[in-house]
C-alpha cells in the first residue's frame, strides 16, 4: 500500500519549508559532522507533512551528497581513513539494505520510537564520554 508523499505539493510555503530544512540540516551536518538524518527525517514530517515510510526513504537519498560533500571538505585536509571508509561501507551498505526492507515491515510506532530513542542515545553517550 502507497502512503501520500508531499511531492504534489507546488505552493511556494512548501518551497521554502524544504529549501530552509535543507540549509539548516546541511549546516549542522556541515559544522558539527553529525548525522542529520534525525532531523531531516523529523522534519520531513512535521514541515512537510511527508508519513513516516517517506521521510525515511526521502532522506536515506537526501545524505548522500550531503555525505559526499562535506567528505570531500574533510578529505582535502587530510582527515579521511580511506581504508576504514571502504571496510565500513561494506558492513554500512549491507545494513542499510536490510534496514529498508525491514521498514517496508515495521509497525509506524516502532518506527518512530527508533527515529527519536536512537539520536537521543547518541546524545546521551556523548555527553558520557
Amino acid at each position: 500500500m502507497q502512503e501520500a508523499s508531499a511531492a504534489s505539493e507546488n505552493n511556494y510555503g512548501f518551497w521554502i519549508r524544504a529549501i530552509f530544512l535543507g540549509l539548516l540540516s546541511g549546516l549542522m551536518e556541515g559544522s558539527f559532522g553529525i548525522g542529520a538524518a534525525p532531523f531531516i527525517q523529523l522534519g520531513l514530517m512535521i514541515f512537510l507533512g511527508l508519513s513516516v515510510r517517506h521521510s525515511i526513504g526521502t532522506t536515506m537519498l537526501v545524505i548522500l551528497p550531503i555525505a559526499i560533500g562535506g567528505g570531500l571538505g574533510f578529505s582535502t585536509g587530510g582527515y579521511v581513513d580511506v581504508i576504514l571508509l571502504i571496510q565500513i561501507l561494506v558492513g554500512s551498505m549491507t545494513g542499510a539494505y536490510i534496514g529498508a526492507k525491514f521498514t517496508n515491515f515495521a509497525p509506524k510506532p516502532v518506527l518512530k520510537i527508533t527515529m527519536i530513542s536512537t539520536p537521543a542515545a547518541a546524545g546521551f553517550l556523548l555527553l558520557l564520554g
